[in-house]
């Protein structure tokens, strides 16, 4: 009874895993007690003194004080102000004549003092990452960069920056387009300003007076949820421990644990392990069944980094290509790409999934029958069948992939084609001929 009285986390499962964990891995690379001595930077005139114009002499003196805050003395940067289509749409500085970096601000950057902040803070933190030799080990840096400025005090302008959500899963990814300070949407920044204030023992920080309503209510839900549940990978008590360094046995532990956060990150320290972790496939294979689909999608992708599964494994995987989320199905599919094994019945699934209404999907099942080399031929109609839907839907990406498979599982896939489209659809014709003359072009040079 008493679990059905389990407060709801603020956040979605992956989100919070992934806010929790990069939290934690930044206090390992900049020392945690830099986060409990770090003082919180406030948009007021003690911390930004000074008459506000708005222009490129505010944008400098604005950058000395966030270097100061963020005690990035050893990082040498420049700013310069330019028109908004102008701007390097990366979060790294662009060298200059004189080989100093130089951070491009857009000019409606100036128009709000706190967008500024939150800009110049990002490109700082990115920075910083480059500077320790960091970013080679993060294929997620705008994100972390945008975590660092909480994690060095300075999270309220980025919280309280508008942001533009507009939500595409790529993989198990997912992006949102955001104004130029960084890539993280509200939600995430506001529960990594709770993990802040908590992991401080600060049950009601004086600084969320500051934050915009929406996160003031986003802080208080948090730490409630919080103090509450306790139910956070990042927290004072664990400041110190390494992660990386959990065995097989406790990731398997953690596992069953009832939250899916701490779920999800096993499974991500699994991944990383590969052909090591395979003694946690039996237990990795339950999670496809869990209740929150960001678990069942990262035990599907988990599983695919073992390199070999059983039978009672891939039935499981071939069951997920009918759930309902398509980051569910996408990750089976992709993962059974490289599990299958030549398996005919597999083959006949990853057909199946080809007329999936997702593009994801089907995008990850056309890679996944490539990879079955020729046994995928036995999916060649649906191949075909498939290529000239995404041709017709203008579905470009899976277009060009449905030709690399097709060049994969058959050698005539020319002839496949020509016997495919007919005269009604001699345009279709010539552009999928165009694509696979081109890949054949690019694999010959």
């Amino acid at each position: 009874m008493f679990g059905l009285l389990r407060p709801k986390p603020p956040i979605g499962a992956w989100e919070k895993a992934w806010v929790e964990t990069r939290m934690h891995w930044l206090a390992q690379q900049f020392v945690h007690q830099r986060l409990l001595e770090s003082e919180v930077i406030l948009p007021n005139e003690d911390h930004f003194p000074g008459d506000y114009c708005g222009n490129e002499e505010d944008a400098r003196r604005y950058l000395g004080l966030v270097l100061r805050y963020m005690r990035a003395d050893a990082v040498d940067l420049q700013v310069e102000v330019c028109e908004d289509c102008r701007c390097s749409p990366g979060s790294s500085p662009v060298p200059s004549e004189d080989g100093r970096p130089v951070i491009q601000i857009p000019q409606s950057c100036l128009t709000d003092p706190q967008l500024l902040v939150a800009t110049l803070s990002h490109k700082v933190a990115y920075e910083l990452l480059r500077h320790n030799r960091l970013l080679d080990e993060l294929v997620d840096g705008p994100w972390v960069a945008d975590l660092l400025t909480v994690f060095f005090g300075l999270g309220i302008f980025g919280a309280n920056s508008t942001v533009r959500e507009t939500k595409v899963a790529v993989a198990n990814w997912s992006s949102w387009t955001t104004p130029p300070h960084g890539h993280l949407p509200t939600r995430m920044l506001g529960y990594a300003l709770a993990l802040f204030a908590w992991t401080r023992e600060e049950t009601s920080p004086n600084w969320m007076r500051y934050l915009r309503p929406d996160g003031v209510s986003l802080l208080q839900n948090s730490l409630r949820y919080l103090r509450r549940t306790g139910d956070s990978l990042f927290q004072h008590s664990t400041l110190h421990l390494q992660r990386s360094g959990m065995s097989v046995n406790e990731l398997i532990a953690d596992l069953g644990d009832r939250s899916d956060s701490v779920r999800i990150a096993a499974l991500w320290s699994l991944a990383k392990l590969g052909g090591e972790g395979l003694a946690a496939a039996d237990a990795v294979t339950d999670c496809l069944h869990a209740k929150d689909a960001s678990v069942r999608a990262e035990a599907a992708a988990t599983l695919a980094t073992f390199g070999t599964v059983g039978d009672e494994t891939r039935a499981a995987l071939v069951e997920c290509l009918r759930d309902v989320p398509t980051q569910v199905r996408a990750s089976a599919a992709r993962t059974l790409g490289v599990v299958a094994a030549g398996s005919q019945e597999v083959i006949r699934e990853l057909a199946a999934a080809l007329g999936d209404d997702h593009p994801d999907v089907v995008g990850a099942a056309a890679l996944a029958i490539g990879q079955q080399k020729s046994a995928g031929a036995a999916a060649l109609h649906e191949v075909l069948s498939a290529l000239r839907t995404a041709l017709i839907q203008c579905h470009n990406e899976n277009a060009e992939l449905l030709a690399a498979t097709l060049q994969t599982i058959v050698p005539d896939a020319e002839r496949q084609v020509q016997l495919l489209f007919d005269e009604y659809d001699s345009e279709l014709r010539q552009v999928a001929l165009e694509i696979l003359a081109e890949q054949s072009t690019e694999r010959a040079i």
